[in-house]
């Protein structure tokens, strides 16, 4: 089974998230083509991460990433704050970043149910009383 989900935002720019459960690629990739035609992508292969765009010349670059996303939004906050730089990315961005995933969540549903799988229990704090 798999899922496609296609994002078309205000300013042309369209994004494309392909979930395939049965495949056997060891390759993760989420894609957006800019409303100027430009394709931007996340690429994980295996442990290896690299981001690949399109340059304004027209030619394909790759670069690879380096830490990982918990240490990048550290640091970015870090500089921010301490240094007084603009932040890596808008609000606004990171607003639409969040509702995109909540509606490939939502429209998941109950494929992310897994009635087989280990259950997991809260820790104390968060079980209901």
């Amino acid at each position: 089974q798999w899922l496609r989900a296609e994002f078309l935002f205000a300013d042309g720019a369209v994004g494309e998230i392909v979930l395939d459960s049965e495949g056997t690629s060891n390759l993760d990739e989420v894609a957006l083509v800019t409303a100027l035609g430009r394709r931007f992508s996340w690429r994980r292969e295996g442990a290896s991460e690299s981001i690949v765009h399109d340059t304004p010349q027209g030619d394909r670059t790759t670069s690879v990433e380096r830490g990982n996303d918990s240490e990048g939004m550290l640091d970015a906050f870090r500089d921010m704050v301490a240094r007084k730089v603009a932040p890596p990315t808008s609000a606004l961005d990171g607003l639409r970043a969040m509702r995109i995933a909540q509606a490939v969540v939502t429209a998941l549903g109950e494929r992310l149910t897994r009635p087989e799988g280990p259950k997991h229990v809260a820790s104390p704090a968060m079980r209901s009383r």
